[in-house]
């Protein structure tokens, strides 16, 4: 990852939840834009303790533990968040938290789905790939806990 110092300086200090590299590209999206480039400068490394295991490293867990431990990291993720969106004047941000709670106890949460999609070009600044692509987010997680354990007893 590559950025300027002035970025530095506003995402310091990092929050003690999610990951660096997010929350640099969160806070580098509210000062302006991010660009990709498909060349890679970096070596990627992978071992036993990487957050992101792509490896599968670690103790595996069963698809519901998995997917109610995603939920949880994902709304405490959020609440970390807050800052940078309520210096965006993200007056909508308030009412994404309380809508991604509510998947906790919920088959589905229709007004997460809708809130990310209306809100898409906030919300997904970083991810988007285009409009299927962001209607697919949007309806992925908009599926609430007790769906989840539906598929993964």
């Amino acid at each position: 990852m590559l950025f300027h110092k002035s970025l530095l300086a506003k995402a310091i200090p990092f929050p003690a939840v999610g990951f660096y590299d997010q929350w640099l590209a969160l806070n580098a999206a509210a000062m302006g834009q991010i660009e990709n480039t498909k060349e890679v400068l970096v070596r990627y490394r992978q071992h036993a303790n990487n957050q992101t295991d792509l490896e599968g490293k670690r103790r595996r867990i069963t698809g519901f533990q998995r997917a109610k431990m995603r939920i949880s990291r994902e709304n405490i993720w959020l609440i970390a968040c807050k800052p940078i969106f309520q210096n965006q004047k993200a007056e909508c941000f308030p009412k994404i938290i309380d809508l991604a709670n509510s998947r906790e106890n919920s088959y589905f949460s229709f007004g997460f789905g809708l809130e990310i999609w209306r809100n898409r070009n906030l919300y997904l600044s970083i991810t988007s790939k285009g409009f299927f692509s962001d209607l697919a987010f949007a309806s992925r997680y908009s599926w609430g806990l007790k769906l989840k354990k539906l598929f993964h007893v």
